[in-house]
């Protein structure tokens, strides 16, 4: 083994002694945020408590972060934003590389979704730049062309409602968030929940939603009869009321918020 790669490696080892100890950063979320016109997601990692400026506990550990997809859609990764490469001095420019390790395809647990985990690639070490408790770090971006409005059907996994291990189709496999920063101690605390949702708009008469799908099932609120069922994201109704729609795509069905219509 060369000299520089056993030197590093014992480096990182009393790094993790050290950190594990006195690690700064205390709690952190996991945070989406949905991108309808491009059709990707934002992962975000939320500082909740704690802060640090030291370099050995802005250091990137063992981590997982596990996204729950509508059965048939497939994410790419689309852009690394954070940590950076070789940043203990706040001079690192080439982001950590963050990567699709492994997924469960439709489990018989859940049959209508695919599981898909993303963990950081460890070395080199990257850094963070400073952190403290209210920090919001855009980490990557995942590409989801083709979803449409199942986009919005795209969630983080929680670590107390879905299928653990052993659940029937898993297959043994531990899609369980995880985080770690300057040490080996897991902060992970949760994830924050999303704000993003469907919504429909009303212009010149129209009720129009912004999201791709095969077919429009538009509904007045209260009444099961579909009013119309279009191809185009847009209806005219006759009366005014309290309306939605269903959007039919070939991975999911999306209902969007209620909105009011005047005539």
């Amino acid at each position: 083994m060369p000299n520089f790669v056993l030197k590093n490696i014992i480096l990182l080892f009393f790094i993790s002694i050290f950190s594990s100890v006195n690690a700064q950063v205390a709690s952190v979320k996991f945070f989406i945020k949905h991108n309808t016109d491009t059709e990707e997601i934002d992962m975000n990692l939320v500082i909740i408590d704690g802060k640090t400026s030291i370099p050995i506990d802005r250091i990137q550990f063992n981590s997982q972060i596990t996204f729950v997809v509508p059965k048939g859609l497939k994410p790419t990764m689309a852009k690394t934003y954070m940590p950076l490469n070789s940043n203990m001095k706040y001079d690192g420019s080439v982001p950590c590389k963050w990567k699709l390790m492994s997924s469960i395809l439709s489990p018989a647990v859940t049959p209508e979704n695919d599981y898909y985990a993303v963990v950081p690639e460890l070395h080199p070490s990257s850094f963070y730049n400073d952190l403290k408790a209210g920090d919001t770090i855009k980490l990557f971006t995942l590409d989801f062309k083709g979803a449409g409005a199942c986009l919005h059907k795209i969630r983080l996994f929680d670590n107390d409602n879905d299928p653990k291990s052993d659940a029937d189709g898993m297959h043994g496999a531990d899609f369980l968030n995880t985080f770690t920063i300057g040490g080996t101690e897991h902060i992970y605390n949760g994830n924050l929940t999303n704000s993003s949702s469907l919504k429909s708009y009303v212009k010149d008469g129209a009720i129009i939603v912004q999201a791709k799908g095969k077919s429009y099932q538009w509904f007045r609120v209260g009444d099961p009869q579909i009013l119309d069922n279009t191809t185009e994201p847009i209806y005219r109704p006759s009366k005014s009321g309290n309306y939605y729609v269903k959007i039919i795509s070939d991975y999911c069905e999306v209902t969007t918020e209620n909105i009011n219509f005047k005539k």
